[in-house]
């Protein structure tokens, strides 16, 4: 008699996101660079819940791990994590939550506090910022590579009931930062409906 063996467990690759859906379709390029860079890892975003219809339809992202804010610790003991990857910013707050992970490799910004990570560059637009970020730990990243899938429609829809993209001001999250702000070829990129 043979020994039934279950199959391996992949490693877990956490990046933390908790912002809002422009900022979650900036970091589009990142999420692919690291599915490239891991691609035996099970890749979880930690992102609002609300973001999930957006989520799917981002290949390089398994699972979301709803996380409404910084509030709480994510839901892991310390080494449950082999990559914890912070695209949510350079905060302290932020960080914690990624230090708390405990994670054998941590691709983050360095802070006033900590000083071990990438020097934070103001003003730099935020899709070439998280590609910089991920490429500086070796990981071939592109910050034109935008594309996600395109969610169903029905007949006579112009895109999903969520999406305004077709009548959008030109900022991907409607915040005043330019560093958020798409170009219209990107808009139409990312979001083939538009």
């Amino acid at each position: 008699m043979t020994a039934r063996t279950d199959p391996p467990v992949p490693p877990v690759l956490l990046v933390l996101r908790a912002l809002k859906l422009g900022d979650l379709l900036v970091a589009v390029p990142a999420l692919k660079g690291l599915r490239r860079g891991f691609p035996d890892h099970r890749i979880v975003l930690a992102a609002p819940g609300w973001l999930a219809p957006v989520v799917r339809l981002i290949d390089a992202v398994d699972e979301l791990l709803p996380t409404p804010g910084l509030d709480e610790p994510l839901p892991f003991t310390p080494g449950q994590v082999d990559v914890a990857v912070n695209l949510h910013g350079c905060g302290e707050e932020s960080r914690r939550r990624i230090d708390e992970l405990g994670a054998r490799l941590s691709i983050v910004h360095s802070t006033p506090g900590r000083p071990d990570g990438l020097q934070w560059v103001d003003g730099m637009h935020e899709r070439e910022r998280w590609v910089r970020l991920v490429s500086a730990h070796g990981i071939e990243a592109d910050a034109s590579d935008v594309a996600i899938a395109a969610p169903y429609e029905a007949p006579g829809q112009r895109g999903p009931p969520w999406c305004t993209w077709g009548r959008s001001t030109g900022r991907a999250s409607g915040r005043p930062s330019g560093s958020r702000r798409w170009r219209a070829d990107s808009r139409r990129a990312g979001c083939g409906w538009c």
